[in-house]
């Protein structure tokens, strides 16, 4: 049963009036790493994202196009752009970002306890198209020899920057992607959905916090990334998310983010229409986390959709 328009918003107004408000908090950092962070966030809005777009086999929701582009700095993108079904006009655009250690098909697969194909096929029921890219030294673009292990050695080990650059660059392969997006007559986007598990929920809080466009936010895990100065750690970017409804889906005993972390990461989210929830688990969430998901899912939906697409 679908509500009329003027109610549902005012639902939607009435959970972001009654959150809490964050606390401002500013990234301290050196000079490397004041420099990497000025790359990531400097694009050039003329760079001509040239991307090819070509038909897929389609699933049981939609159409699937394989899309490859050049990043500005020469790298070489591949993604997946999944449609829903019945498609008349412009479909709002979801970007989905996934863990380390794996790769786009995680939001396709029904084999793993992430729940990817479940949130990936929820979205597109209620009409978005979603997106999703193999993250650097991930997937299509992974490098012999370097894998989970070794880029959590980078991460702790004397010299991050590599870490640091997979990481922003990963994002920032994600900004140009909204680049070629905004040329596509049959995608929206006005309102972005994006969401991530672990590291893809790390990159979503740093996409986020520099894309006012996305305004729905759906993050499983993110690691806190304890160096103090760190460039690509979420606490000192999340206060430029302003305007967003963001979901924080963590855990108790997660070993990457402890709650007080958690919480720390959580508070300096400057929107005001904001919720945590945390799970008894460790990383890997329980399988009612997916409840949780598509619960914002509908949500979001109920807000910004047409009615069309509601259920």
């Amino acid at each position: 049963m679908s509500y009329p328009r003027a109610i549902t918003v005012l639902f939607c107004l009435l959970l972001t009036a009654i959150s809490v408000k964050a606390q401002d908090v500013s990234p301290v950092l050196d000079r490397e790493s004041r420099e990497l962070l000025d790359e990531w966030l400097s694009i050039d809005l003329r760079f001509p994202v040239d991307a090819a777009r070509t038909s897929m086999e389609a699933d049981a929701t939609g159409q699937r196009y394989r899309v490859e582009f050049t990043s500005d700095d020469g790298q070489r993108v591949n993604g997946v752009l999944a449609m829903p079904a019945d498609v008349n006009g412009p479909v709002p655009l979801a970007l989905a970002l996934h863990p380390m250690g794996t790769d786009l098909t995680i939001w396709a697969r029904d084999d793993t306890p992430l729940f990817g194909d479940d949130i990936s096929t929820h979205l597109r029921s209620y009409g978005y198209a979603v997106l999703a890219l193999d993250a650097r030294l991930h997937g299509e673009r992974k490098l012999d020899g370097i894998g989970p292990r070794e880029i959590i050695a980078l991460a702790h080990g004397e010299n991050p920057r590599p870490y640091h650059q997979m990481i922003a660059n990963s994002v920032r392969d994600y900004r140009l992607a909204l680049r070629w997006a905004d040329e596509q007559p049959d995608l929206d986007t006005s309102a972005v959905f994006a969401t991530g598990y672990s590291m893809g929920a790390q990159m979503t809080l740093l996409l986020a916090s520099v894309e006012p466009r996305i305004s729905s936010v759906l993050v499983m895990v993110p690691p806190y990334v304890e160096r103090e100065r760190s460039p690509v750690a979420p606490r000192n970017h999340v206060d430029g998310i302003e305007r967003a409804a963001v979901t924080f889906l963590a855990a108790r005993n997660d070993p990457y983010s402890s709650m007080p972390q958690t919480r720390q990461v959580f508070d300096a989210i400057a929107s005001t229409d904001k919720h945590i929830q945390f799970f008894d688990s460790k990383h890997v969430l329980p399988p009612a986390f997916l409840a949780a998901a598509t619960g914002f899912i509908d949500r979001r939906a109920h807000c910004w959709l047409p009615s069309s697409r509601r259920s």
